[in-house]
């Protein structure tokens, strides 16, 4: 029985994103997403990093784990691994409605391809967006706004 590798799992969520033209244009050429991050943004930074990005990382709690079947001998039952990610955009204000849109025409492109490929590569058995919120940090003196996709996935070993 193997146990999950969740950098594995969140690094083939970064793959199936940069595979999307649509979104994806590391030079940022006609205001594509210009980065996709497996982590956190950096808090130090004051989230001064490149613009518009992604970034891939854990939600709270991050995982539960729940036996399926029944024990036989010394084997143990298959567990059930449901687990959590955010996915976060980010953008720097350019007028409210203005980074309104950009954000949600981002939002669609992200669940889109995701749910193109809900596997995520056969690393996961099930994966669906739960929630979605937004976020402004322009009160705290930044001129970022986002959005944060909760995914929920599934694998049983």
């Amino acid at each position: 029985m193997a146990e999950l590798d969740h950098d594995t799992i969140k690094n083939a969520i970064a793959t199936i994103l940069k595979a999307d033209a649509t979104l994806y244009d590391a030079t940022g050429a006609n205001d594509k997403v210009r980065q996709v991050n497996v982590g956190h943004p950096d808090n130090l930074k004051g989230l001064d990093e490149v613009f518009p990005s992604i970034y891939i990382t854990n939600s709270n709690p991050l995982e539960r784990i729940s036996m399926q079947g029944t024990t036989s001998g010394a084997a143990l039952p298959c567990l059930e691994h449901t687990f959590r990610y955010k996915i976060i955009i980010q953008e720097q204000t350019k007028g409210s409605r203005t980074t309104e849109k950009s954000l949600d025409d981002r939002q669609k492109l992200v669940l889109e391809a995701i749910e193109a490929d809900f596997s995520l590569n056969s690393n996961v058995d099930f994966s669906r967006p739960e929630m979605i919120e937004t976020f402004r940090n322009d009160l705290n003196g930044k001129p970022i706004q986002g959005r944060i996709i909760t995914y929920v996935l599934r694998k049983l070993t």
